[in-house]
């Protein structure tokens, strides 16, 4: 976070609650991970596109997929596109069981 201080000229970081960027604590936090270290436990979309289905047939059978899946949970929570195939995916599974 140093090198985000020197960019703004900054001496101390002035932190924005989680509450004005309209995302949740949880999201926050786990974005200021990303921005210290972004390639620390991070999948890519094509790794996780391979896990997709695993995840959403996990989730759909009440499964811990925050415990069994983590890279995949943390993923989606930061990457709207992925989020969005997740969805898609869960929705063709909930038709398929009715």
């Amino acid at each position: 976070m140093k090198w985000l201080n020197r960019l703004f000229n900054r001496k101390t970081p002035t932190p924005v609650p989680a509450e004005k960027l309209k995302i949740s604590p949880e999201k926050a936090e786990l974005l200021l991970q990303i921005i210290q270290d972004p390639q620390a436990d991070m999948l890519s979309c094509d790794q996780v596109y391979e896990l997709l289905d695993q995840y959403a047939e996990r989730v759909n059978r009440g499964e811990d997929v925050v415990d069994l899946l983590p890279l995949v949970h943390s993923h989606l929570h930061v990457c709207p596109e992925c989020q969005e195939e997740y969805e898609a995916l869960t929705a063709m599974i909930k038709a398929r069981i009715e």
